[in-house]
Parts: C-alpha cells; sequence; structure tokens
C-alpha cells in the first residue's frame, strides 16, 4: 500500500509547482555523478578532463571521509581536486533521504545542513543546482527546493526537450548491467538528430561496480561518442545559462 501511495505522490509532485523552461534550437549533452563516490572524481571527472569537458557532482556531505557518516564514500581532497578542475559540485541532502519516508522539516533541515557542511569547506563557490535522492519527490518537498535551486534532477528517463520543468530534470541512467553500449549509443544517435538537453547519470565508476555504477572504459566510450557526433559537453549550472540565454 506504501508503495502505491508514493507513487500517486510522485505523479502528483511532477504535475506541481513547475519551474519552466523552453528548450528548443540547443543540443548539449551533461554528465552527472550521485552521492559521490572518490572514482566517480577522480575516474569519471578524468575522462570528462581528457576530453576538455566538466561534469556535475550531487554531493551527499555526510558521504565524506571526517564527518562521522556510516558510509564514507569521499575525500575532501578529491572534492577540491574536481573543483579545480572546474567541475561542478551541486546538492543531494547531507544524509541521503527519501522524501517518500521523512517529513518535508526533516527533509529542509538535513537539506540545509548538507549547504553548511559543504559551505564549511570555504570552497569559493555554492550548490546552486540539486538531485533527489533516489529520485523521489512529493510537492512540499518540489516546491521548497525549486526556491532554493535553480534546478532539481530527478530520474524520470528521457531528454528535455520543449517545455521543460527545471524542477523536475529527466534523465538517462549509464547503468552498464541495465544498459548496453549499443543502447545508449542509439540513444545518443536520436538526440543528435533531435537536440534538446540529455543528461546522464551514474554512481561510481569502477571495475568492481554496484548495478548504479559502470566501468571507466564503458564510461569512456560513452563520453567518446558525444564528442564524435561534435555535441557540447556542459554542466548543470552552464546548461541552464546557456537555455535562458
Amino acid at each position: 500500500m506504501k508503495t502505491i501511495i508514493n507513487i500517486l505522490r510522485k505523479r502528483v509532485a511532477h504535475r506541481l509547482h513547475k519551474k519552466l523552461i523552453k528548450i528548443e534550437n540547443q543540443k548539449m549533452v551533461s554528465f552527472t555523478f550521485d552521492d559521490v563516490f572518490d572514482s566517480a572524481f577522480t575516474n569519471g571527472g578524468g575522462v570528462l578532463k581528457k576530453y576538455d569537458a566538466n561534469g556535475t557532482f550531487y554531493l551527499s556531505m555526510s558521504f565524506m571521509k571526517g564527518l562521522g557518516g556510516k558510509k564514507e564514500i569521499f575525500t575532501e581532497k578529491v572534492l577540491r581536486e574536481a573543483l579545480k578542475d572546474g567541475h561542478e559540485m551541486a546538492g543531494h541532502s547531507f544524509n541521503h533521504l527519501s522524501a517518500f519516508h521523512v517529513t518535508k522539516e526533516e527533509l529542509l533541515t538535513d537539506e540545509l545542513k548538507n549547504k553548511e557542511e559543504f559551505n564549511r569547506l570555504n570552497l569559493g563557490v555554492k550548490l546552486e543546482n540539486f538531485a533527489y535522492p533516489y529520485g523521489d519527490q512529493v510537492p512540499m518537498v518540489k516546491e521548497e527546493m525549486g526556491k532554493s535551486y535553480h534546478s532539481s534532477r530527478g530520474i524520470t528517463e528521457g531528454v528535455n526537450r520543449g517545455l521543460t520543468d527545471l524542477n523536475n530534470l529527466k534523465a538517462i541512467r549509464l547503468f552498464e548491467d541495465d544498459y548496453s553500449l549499443e543502447y545508449i549509443y542509439k540513444i545518443l544517435d536520436d538526440f543528435n538528430k533531435k537536440g534538446g538537453w540529455l543528461i546522464f547519470y551514474t554512481h561510481e565508476i569502477e571495475e568492481n561496480h554496484s548495478r548504479w555504477g559502470c566501468s571507466p572504459k564503458y564510461f569512456e566510450k560513452v563520453v567518446e561518442r558525444v564528442v564524435e557526433l561534435g555535441i557540447p559537453i556542459e554542466t548543470i549550472k552552464e546548461s541552464i545559462r546557456k537555455v535562458a540565454s
């Protein structure tokens, strides 16, 4: 019953609190990483820099080593190095909380803590964009994230084209166990003909990846194909600026 209720809550959220922008006569791809693992910074970010491109990393700061979280998957050092390389940092809540399982107040307090811990590092940048943990959305949370961030990315599959809701950006997952390279190439070939804003997302980039990640070779093949097609690779921040101009 709870699953059905949450599906309905998400559907309602998709219909409400929209921040609409029109995407036409444009073509760009963004590579994004959730949580974020050390290997996403080093391997994923490294591949992008090889092709003179940058990505967007959605951070849950409780995952950074030294902050006392149950799951430490990245270090301050790799975060700082990624920023020096020009990558964008974005928000993903401090404790990676699902909007389905906490109150609006709990989630907003957690998101504020994420910003505070990030700002405490004095990196000279702010978290301007957001991704919903697990893609879970409810109307009130979507409304609040829309006030706090320029955009919020979900996990609804598709390309952002025409009237686009910046509070629920669509994306395509780069989960190697789910999608073959051939399938991703077909998506890119179709996208190259029709245009729009295509956002990819994944988690760790390593040989022994989970079902939510991919290998360095797989990731590089996708980036390589985008470059071969001549499609610009932009961060989320850069893409929004491009669309709004």
